[in-house]
């Protein structure tokens, strides 16, 4: 990263602004113009605003996103602690394959990605997400967006509570036109653990589908493991579907699978909670016949 990035300026006395442009070929990566600088003498220090260059393009604004391209890019958010990059906005522009990486998830409690991610219909496949504590997923603890994407052969697990493919925890925004394959397996040694989402506070589930194998203690959902909605927010989860993968006739993957001796599981959600003021809303979903089962004894 290039940080307080300043500039002398050989120019006569007047009133101006000043544009810093950086481009890449005909792209340009990043422009900024100050605002009107007056009285400038020769050399007076002028300072813009960071550049912060790792993806392949985009300044992280709305009108032009961050591009993910290689997995490179990807691997720039794990575990990142950058409020610039929790809060901006990502384009991915190709499938992702992150070749069994550990990835540290992108969020958490106290920073929780707050951006956009538009997957634009790609995959990001083959990494792992495997945590000692809470809020496992691609992203930890979300508030923003996650759009158009495909999670396939993901390992995603948390020691403790919320385990998700695409996120565990979610406190806000929304999931939409997401995908989590049968070769994703999705594991929490607590509470809630499901193929899109671990625990759901706040936000909304639209258009999701899944066909992975989930585990929990308790709470294990085909699509969320638990809707925690908590005291005057709102949980929708609509059109979405959990559906297994049949091969040979026989049921092969999707079953869920918890170890409490009076644990909650369900196709859509393991179990939901609202708190006083809260409300919540499942519509147009369904879950084709699935495996559940307890292994407690």
């Amino acid at each position: 990263e290039l940080e307080n990035l300043t500039f002398y300026l050989p120019i006569p006395v007047g009133a101006y602004t000043c544009t810093l442009k950086i481009k890449k070929g005909d792209e340009v990566l990043y422009e900024n113009t100050t605002s009107t600088l007056k009285d400038i003498y020769r050399a007076h220090l002028v300072s813009v605003s960071p550049y912060k260059p790792g993806f392949s393009g985009g300044t992280g604004t709305a009108a032009n996103p961050y591009l993910i391209a290689p997995a490179a890019d990807l691997l720039a958010l794990s575990g990142t602690a950058d409020p610039d990059y929790l809060s901006a906005h990502y384009l991915q522009t190709c499938d992702i394959d992150l070749g069994g990486a550990d990835f540290t998830p992108c969020g958490t409690a106290s920073l929780p990605f707050s951006g956009v991610y538009e997957g634009s219909g790609h995959v990001v496949s083959n990494y792992k997400a495997q945590l000692t504590g809470d809020n496992a997923g691609l992203f930890g603890v979300l508030s923003g967006t996650v759009k158009d994407l495909t999670i396939r052969s993901a390992d995603i697990y948390a020691s403790d509570d919320n385990a998700g493919a695409i996120a565990g925890l979610m406190v806000g925004g929304s999931i939409t036109a997401c995908r989590v394959d049968a070769t994703t397996s999705v594991v929490a040694g607590g509470r809630a653990a499901g193929s899109v989402v671990g625990r759901v506070n706040d936000g909304t589930l639209s258009r999701c589908a899944a066909h992975g194998n989930v585990k929990a203690y308790d709470c294990a959902g085909g699509i969320a493991g638990f809707l925690d909605v908590k005291a005057g927010k709102e949980v929708l989860a609509v059109n979405c579907v959990y559906d297994p993968v049949y091969e040979a006739g026989k049921l092969a993957r999707a079953t869920l699978e918890t170890a409490n001796t009076s644990a909650y599981m369900g196709g859509i959600s393991g179990a939901a909670y609202v708190a006083s003021g809260g409300h919540a809303t499942i519509a147009h979903c369904y879950a084709y016949p699935l495996e559940m089962r307890s292994t407690q004894p």
